[in-house]
């Protein structure tokens, strides 16, 4: 049987009498049906799809999660009417091009638009002629204007006997983006048994110089060495080590929810300590975090551009060190993928053609699920667009 999520037993839609409401609840309805009856459309289990908890595969989606939906143009986060998965033994469509990599069933709808026309359509793939179509890939976004970040009070202990409360910590919401983006991308804590530190490495001009004026507006005491810097305070120590190492950093939910404005300030940032910008324009970012690979590709969505990751496996230094002061040790070579996201500014439309389309048989699981206005945020194989559900 199809696992399938029913509507009915949602608490959060139970109580409500709207007008949306029925028109929601007729539509899941039908989807259900539909689903059931084997007039199925679906992803293949290789797909994720944007949430607000970052992108998922459709395997690991449940009622709480609420999906990336276009409406309007505008991005917003909704919870699905429902979900489902179910055999697929048959004919599947694969398009597969530089920026687009979908594999979905015949019925499924694609959101394009023809190269000489202005608005979008949703269509079953089976019945598009593919003459260089545009999928869409970008969006608007209405995000949150904080104006003010607070670092967290703490207790501190002066002596064995005697202990105070540090006060939160008010910082402008600019710096405090500004600086996480040096932190997230340069940046490292290390802690002893009742202190520990901050530092920041950069040893270029002119990027330098940009984290040395912004530290000069920040509450902090810092000191400047021919690698960077190094900011000695407790309180923003104890904030800043959730973060974790190189591999596990990542950009809080709360963050990602600012406006556009504000997430710039953030990306750029990013960018300076470690992407590249060609001198065509043209930006990448390279980072060891899944999550924060994520994260990225959820802003640079928001700020209307569309992002592109690219994997590949590295080799971890080993400590050769140890190895030559020891000659029976065991050197064990550990590796862990690193993350090429690329941003496409120019027009943020994906175009395919009968040369990137193909047919194949499937034998496996297929995935959906059914929002309100009927477009979704997938990515595959690092690949992203906005897609029909059903």
């Amino acid at each position: 049987m199809p696992e399938i999520y029913d509507i009915k037993r949602d608490p959060q839609y139970s109580d409500e009498r709207s007008e949306t409401y029925r028109k929601n609840f007729y539509k899941s309805f039908y989807s259900r049906r539909d689903f059931l009856k084997n007039k199925v459309s679906g992803f293949d289990e290789k797909t994720e799809v944007l949430t607000e908890k970052g992108f998922l595969f459709f395997k690991d989606l449940n009622r709480s999660c609420r999906v990336a939906s276009l409406v309007n143009g505008f991005l917003k986060f909704v919870k699905p009417l429902f979900l489902g998965k179910k055999k697929w033994d048959g004919l599947i469509y694969l398009i597969q091009s530089r920026s687009v990599d979908l594999v979905i069933t015949p019925n499924l709808k694609l959101f394009y638009k023809e190269a000489r026309h202005s608005s979008y359509s949703l269509k079953p793939i089976s019945t598009i002629t593919f003459q260089n179509l545009n999928l869409k890939s970008n969006c608007n976004w209405i995000g949150n204007n904080i104006d003010w970040f607070l670092i967290p009070s703490i207790k501190k202990g002066l002596n064995k006997h005697k202990i105070i409360t540090m006060p939160q910590i008010r910082i402008k919401m600019d710096y405090w983006l500004e600086f996480l983006g040096y932190f997230l991308s340069e940046g490292s804590t290390t802690g002893y048994k009742r202190s520990g530190y901050i530092r920041i490495r950069q040893k270029r001009g002119n990027k330098r110089d940009k984290i040395r004026i912004l530290l000069d507006k920040m509450p902090f005491r810092y000191r400047e060495y021919e690698s960077g810097f190094r900011i000695n305070d407790k309180q923003l120590f104890q904030f800043l080590k959730k973060y974790g190492k190189a591999h596990e950093k990542y950009v809080p939910t709360d963050i990602k929810m600012l406006n556009i404005r504000q997430l710039k300030i953030l990306f750029n940032s990013l960018v300076l300590g470690d992407g590249h910008i060609s001198p065509r324009g043209y930006i990448s970012y390279y980072t060891s975090s899944q999550k924060l690979k994520d994260d990225l590709c959820e802003i640079i969505l928001k700020i209307g551009f569309s992002p592109t990751v690219y994997t590949r496996i590295r080799q971890i230094k080993t400590d050769m060190k140890f190895a030559r002061k020891n000659e029976n040790a065991i050197i064990l070579k550990s590796y862990r993928p690193s993350y090429t996201i690329n941003v496409r500014k120019s027009k943020n439309l994906k175009i395919i053609s009968n040369k990137h389309i193909k047919k194949s048989n499937y034998s496996g699981v297929i995935y959906n699920l059914k929002v309100p206005s009927n477009i979704i945020y997938i990515r595959r194989n690092g690949k992203c667009c906005w897609c029909g559900n059903n």
